[in-house]
């Protein structure tokens, strides 16, 4: 139990260095965007057919798309429960970069 919560709040501290290499990283870069789109859109769309209003169903998406990173990002993959899902691996003959 120890252990989990370890990985866990070592998962939360290293966000901000996480976040900041998938935006210096022209890969990860475009495939956090691609994520960001495919989690926002669908969920902003789905909230207007419910009758939200536009700026409603826009945090809601929002925050439907943090919830999925927390999730995770803290606790399924320190859990070894699932994979790098918001940092999928590079396609194509792509390499990822630390800068």
């Amino acid at each position: 139990m120890i252990r989990l919560a370890a990985a866990v709040l070592g998962a939360v501290r290293e966000t901000p260095a996480r976040i900041w290499d998938s935006l210096r990283d022209p890969v990860r870069r475009r495939q956090s965007a691609g994520r960001l789109v495919e989690t926002v859109l669908p969920a902003f769309a789905v909230l207007l057919l419910f009758g939200h209003g536009w700026r409603a169903a826009l945090a809601g998406a929002l925050l439907i798309h943090v919830g999925e990173f927390v999730l995770y990002e803290w606790v399924l993959e320190p859990l070894g429960i699932a994979g790098h899902y918001f940092e999928r691996g590079p396609r194509w003959g792509e390499r990822f970069r630390r800068p």
